[in-house]
């Protein structure tokens, strides 16, 4: 019986989502509803000068990291969510088969209902905390 996957397609089709994966990166920061000129911040990034434009604050202070953070956040649900289907030997798993969703939600349902227990731990909030405490306890 001939195998679906075979070596050579298994590397093809990781170098296909890599370059899809690269595409999106570079193409996501162009796209916004100011519209920067692309030709300006490349000038102010290779440029010698201190002052930048508009669209160039906009470019690094605003789109990177959001763009970033995107990447990052789904990547890390996507390996999550590959985590819980081979844990539990199940591809249609998700995290509320497990509990993880509804005891984020108890946490989060406590922070809210309890405004005199409010803390902070750097940049994350009361409810934050008690969500992440919440389905890691469940």
């Amino acid at each position: 019986m001939k195998t679906l996957l075979n070596r050579r397609r298994f590397v093809l089709i990781i170098l296909l989502y890599t370059l899809f994966a690269l595409a999106a990166l570079v193409i996501a920061p162009l796209i916004g509803s100011e519209p920067i000129d692309i030709k300006t911040v490349l000038n102010d990034l290779t440029g010698g000068s201190n002052s930048w434009t508009t669209d160039t604050r906009i470019f690094i202070y605003q789109r990177i990291p959001r763009v970033s953070l995107g990447f990052l956040a789904g990547g890390t649900l996507a390996l999550v969510g590959s985590v819980f289907q081979v844990i539990l030997r199940n591809p249609l798993a998700a995290p509320s088969t497990l509990g993880v969703t509804g005891g984020g939600s108890v946490g989060a349902i406590l922070a809210i209902s309890l405004p005199w227990l409010s803390l902070s731990w750097g940049p994350f909030s009361t409810v934050q905390l008690f969500a992440l405490a919440g389905s890691a306890l469940i």
